[in-house]
C-alpha cells in the first residue's frame, strides 16, 4: 500500500510539472499600483488623488494639493531679463504670480524652466516670452 502511494504521488507530481513546462505558463508576480513617486501623467496623479478621497484616506490629501508644493522657476539671466525691461524689483518675493513653463518628467523634481508666461492678478503685469527671444525656437 504505501508503495503504491509513493508511485501515485511521484506520478502526480510528474505530471503537474510537466504541464507547466510543457504549455509554457509562466507565473508573474501582480502589478503594484502607482504611488506619488512612481506617477509620471496628470491622468494617473488625479485617479491616486480620486482613489484616496473614496477611500476616506482624508490625512492623505494636503500633501497631494497643489498649493502645498513649492516650485523653482527657472527663467532667464540679468542680461536677457534687462533686454525684454524686466527690472531687479519687478517681482518681489510672496508676489502671486501664475507661471506657464515646462515641467520635468520626474514628479518629484519641482522646478518649472522654458517659462513662456508669467502673470501678477494683483495689478495686471504679463512677460511673455516673444519669437525674437534668445533661447527661443520658432513652432512649426
Amino acid at each position: 500500500m504505501g508503495a503504491m502511494r509513493a508511485i501515485w504521488i511521484s506520478s502526480l507530481l510528474a505530471a503537474s510539472l510537466a504541464a507547466f513546462s510543457i504549455t509554457g505558463c509562466t507565473i508573474y508576480g501582480e502589478k503594484k499600483p502607482p504611488t506619488l513617486k512612481s506617477t509620471t501623467s496628470a491622468e494617473q496623479y488625479e485617479r491616486i488623488y480620486w482613489s484616496t478621497v473614496k477611500a476616506k484616506k482624508w490625512e492623505q490629501l494636503p500633501g497631494m494639493l497643489a498649493a502645498n508644493v513649492m516650485y523653482s522657476v527657472e527663467w532667464g539671466n540679468i542680461n536677457q531679463m534687462v533686454r525684454t525691461n524686466v527690472a531687479s524689483n519687478t517681482l518681489i518675493a510672496g508676489d502671486h504670480v501664475v507661471v506657464t513653463g515646462s515641467a520635468p518628467r520626474d514628479p518629484a523634481d519641482h522646478r518649472l524652466s522654458i517659462i513662456t508666461d508669467i502673470r501678477r492678478p494683483s495689478d495686471g503685469w504679463h512677460w511673455s516670452r516673444t519669437m525674437d527671444q534668445p533661447g527661443t525656437l520658432p513652432i512649426r
